[in-house]
C-alpha cells in the first residue's frame, strides 16, 4: 500500500526490511517524499505518527514528555507486527528514535539520525535550569512561542505556497519540494479555506518539552548497532560541537555532512541524502 494512512501509521510502500521514519516537529511524512522515494526499492518505509497527527488527537497537555513518543512508537509497532525495524528520523524524530532504540534495542536492527535535535550537555543544563525557574529563557527556547503564533489559516494552497516561499526557512526548497510541504501540512478548515494538520499547540509543546537527557540514552545504544548520522553543514540545530561529541561517544557510527545545506537538507538535497542512506543500508546488509 503506497502513501496510505491507517490511523497512527503512514505507509510509503516499498520492498525490503521495514524502515520507520520518525518525522521532525511540524513536518508530516509527505514532506519527505523526495528523499524517501529512492529508498523504496530496498526498504518498506513507514512512519509511526506522533500524536499531533493522530485522528482526533488528545489535547497537547495530556502528553507532557517525549517519553510518550517512545511508548507510542512501541505500541504502534506492536499493533502492526513490526519488529527488527530500521529506526530513522529527522530532527526531534531522530532524537525520539535514539530514546526508543536505547530502551528497546531488541526491536531494532539499525539507527539512522538525520540532523538530530542533540545539544551539547551544557546547553541541556541551561534548559533544565530554566525549567526549574532559574535564569532567563535563552533565545533558542523562544521557538515554542513562535510556533504558537504561526499563521494557521489560508484561503487556498496557492496562498499558502506564496506565503512560505517568501520565508527564509524555505529558501533552498525547490518549488516541487515546497508544494509537497504545502500538500502535507494543510487540510480543509471547518470554516472554509485551509488550516494546519499539525496544530501549533502541539508543535509548541514538542519544543517546550525537548528531551535533555539524550546523552544518557546515547550511552545505552548497543556498541554493535549499525548507526548512520548525517548533518547539514550549516545546521543551526545539530551544531558541530554536538556532532563532534557524538562521534566521540559512538566510534562505530558512520558520519556524513551535506555541504551547503542546513537542518532541512532532507528536503533541499533529497537525492544526496537518499544516496548516503542507500549505501549505508547496502553496506550493512540491511537492504
Amino acid at each position: 500500500m503506497v502513501n496510505a494512512v491507517s490511523g497512527t501509521l503512514y505507509d510509503f510502500g516499498g520492498v525490503g526490511p521495514i524502515l520507520n521514519f520518525a518525522v521532525g516537529n511540524g513536518f508530516p511524512p509527505l514532506t519527505y517524499r523526495l528523499m524517501i522515494q529512492p529508498l523504496l526499492a530496498q526498504s518498506h518505509v513507514v512512519s509511526v505518527l506522533p500524536r499531533a497527527l493522530w485522528p482526533n488527537p488528545p489535547a497537547p497537555a495530556s502528553s507532557p514528555t517525549w517519553q510518550t513518543l517512545v511508548d507510542d512508537t512501541v505500541a504502534i509497532m506492536d499493533e502492526h507486527g513490526l519488529d527488527r525495524v530500521i529506526a530513522a528520523g529527522h530532527s526531534g524524530g531522530a532524537s525520539a528514535s535514539i530514546m526508543t532504540v536505547a530502551r528497546h534495542p531488541e526491536r531494532f536492527s539499525a539507527l539512522i539520525l538525520l540532523d538530530p535535535t542533540i545539544f551539547e550537555p551544557a546547553i541541556n543544563e541551561v534548559i533544565d535550569r530554566v525549567r526549574e525557574g532559574q535564569g532567563e529563557v535563552p533565545f533558542f527556547m523562544q521557538i515554542a512561542d513562535k510556533a504558537r503564533k504561526r499563521r494557521a489559516h489560508f484561503a487556498n494552497r496557492q496562498e499558502a505556497f506564496d506565503f512560505w516561499r517568501a520565508r527564509s526557512l524555505f529558501a533552498q526548497f525547490t518549488d516541487e519540494a515546497l508544494w509537497l510541504y504545502v500538500e502535507a501540512v494543510t487540510v480543509p478548515a471547518p470554516e472554509g479555506g485551509l488550516t494546519l494538520v499539525w496544530p501549533p499547540e502541539w508543535e509548541a509543546q514538542y519544543y517546550e518539552t525537548v528531551w535533555t537527557k539524550i546523552w544518557d540514552d546515547i550511552a545505552l545504544l548497543p556498541p554493535d548497532l549499525p548507526i548512520l548520522t548525517i548533518r547539514g553543514s550549516t545546521s543551526d540545530t545539530f551544531m558541530e560541537p554536538a556532532a563532534a561529541l557524538l562521534r566521540e561517544r559512538l566510534p562505530q557510527m558512520e558520519y556524513h555532512e551535506i555541504e551547503g545545506h542546513g537542518h532541512l537538507f532532507l528536503c533541499t538535497a533529497p537525492e544526496a541524502t537518499a544516496a548516503i542512506i542507500s549505501r549505508f543500508l547496502t553496506d550493512r546488509g540491511l537492504a
